[in-house]
């Protein structure tokens, strides 16, 4: 069905795509306006409904992109990634922060879509919530064992995600969640950053 769209050149396609994320992001599936979307990627809005006949279309398609993007760039990659929390972060940062420079609003659009109570795409969007926790499980998956005797892993690693939570949420550089995470680390494992480097 969307055949004419992915033939697209990538530019203008990336340009369609991230002005249709940010807006849906922004606003929901009710209150995003497709002006807005063809405003800002810069295209008419007869070509606009060339690719996508409805709205709701659109939304779907950007969905389903987000879920296939995250899922080979992101949640199928776990089995790859280190066993070490703080390795394994350092690595899932590396492949968001790729994304993001990619599509800016692509972790924005699946937060409001898991949110989503509109019934013309509420069907299509159950999925969206689990998915978000399973990009948070990848965090879960890590060598329990070199966290310090005596302390509960479990409360450990959601101490550490509601920081990284935190910090994402900040727009804090890298530089300073890797401070903090040393610190974690030190409070934490057996042995400390300064050991591990």
């Amino acid at each position: 069905m969307y055949e004419k769209f992915s033939r697209l050149k990538e530019d203008k396609r990336d340009r369609i795509l991230n002005a249709a994320l940010a807006e849906f992001g922004d606003r929901g599936y009710k209150n995003a306006s497709t002006n807005n979307i063809v405003e800002a990627a810069g295209i008419a809005k007869g070509l606009l409904f060339h690719y996508f006949p409805t709205k709701k279309d659109l939304f779907i398609y950007l969905y389903d992109f987000c879920l296939m993007t995250l899922n080979d760039n992101l949640i199928g990659k776990a089995g790859e990634l280190d066993n070490d929390l703080f390795a394994r972060w350092i690595h899932i940062t590396a492949i968001k922060k790729e994304l993001t420079e990619r599509y800016p609003d692509i972790f924005r659009f699946m937060t409001t879509a898991s949110k989503e109570e509109n019934k013309a795409v509420k069907g299509y969007t159950q999925n969206a919530r689990l998915y978000l926790l399973a990009t948070n499980k990848l965090y879960a998956q890590v060598d329990k064992s070199k966290f310090r005797d005596g302390l509960d892993a479990g409360r450990c690693l959601d101490i550490i995600f509601w920081t990284l939570k935190g910090l994402e949420e900040r727009n804090s550089a890298p530089e300073d969640m890797k401070i903090y995470l040393d610190i974690l680390r030190d409070l934490m494992y057996k042995e400390s950053a300064d050991e591990h480097n």
